[in-house]
């Protein structure tokens, strides 16, 4: 699993690379979402690329959401927020 997702990787860095473009390793985060078995099977602390390291992340927040590794209160979170959306898009 690992092994292909470091291909895909190198793959999308050729890409952008050819386009004048460059993935920001220091930006860019790893992470496995999955069930608890599946998630013990694939234990990975960083990806190495061409360019660098890519380091796992538990957690990760994103656009004022938390997302984690089994994707249970990333959902919750989501979907609270588009309820509190869809309550206020009268008076926007």
């Amino acid at each position: 699993m690992v092994a292909n997702l470091v291909t895909n990787l190198n793959k999308c860095t050729t890409w952008l690379s050819n386009h004048g473009l460059a993935l920001n390793i220091d930006k860019t985060k790893l992470m496995i979402i999955g069930t608890g078995p599946r998630l013990n099977s694939v234990l990975t602390e960083s990806v190495e690329l061409h360019d660098g390291s890519i380091r796992a992340a538990q957690e990760y927040k994103c656009l004022a959401m938390l997302l984690d590794k089994h994707a249970k209160y990333a959902r919750y979170k989501v979907y609270q927020k588009l309820k509190t959306l869809g309550r206020i898009r009268s008076f926007v």
